[in-house]
């Protein structure tokens, strides 16, 4: 593998961290998210958030056990909850980011379903 030029982008991916506790966040609003459908079948919300310059939190969550299509809010299998505030993300960099977080985290050969989702909790 090459080194990277300073003017290319890279991702190095640190500070691997559960996230706070469902009781300490039980609601999440989500502005750059995909979903994620697992070789398993099970369906999970990758999100990527509190971009700060350089730096970001990738999140890949439990299971999705609901999505309440009214109010475009997903519950996991541990409770927490994510209201999606946008469509699924659709720059090319950050969806790349999301998809490596999701490797990096465990989920391996998933098949991106966001756009089926995001159909499926529209209005129109």
């Amino acid at each position: 593998m090459s080194a990277a030029k300073f003017d290319e982008p890279y991702l190095l991916f640190d500070n691997e961290r559960d996230a706070p506790s469902r009781q300490q966040q039980p609601l999440m609003e989500v502005r750059s998210w995909r979903v994620l459908k697992s070789t398993s079948g099970q369906l999970h919300l990758v999100t990527f958030r509190d971009c700060d310059g350089d730096r970001g939190v990738v999140r890949l969550t439990s299971a999705v056990v609901s999505i309440d299509r009214a109010t475009r809010t997903v519950m996991t299998s541990s409770g927490r909850q994510y209201v999606l505030l946008v469509p699924p993300e659709a720059a090319a960099f950050e969806r790349q980011l999301l998809w490596a977080g999701a490797a990096r985290l465990g989920l391996l050969g998933p098949t991106d379903v966001s756009d089926w989702s995001w159909g499926q909790m529209r209005d129109d």
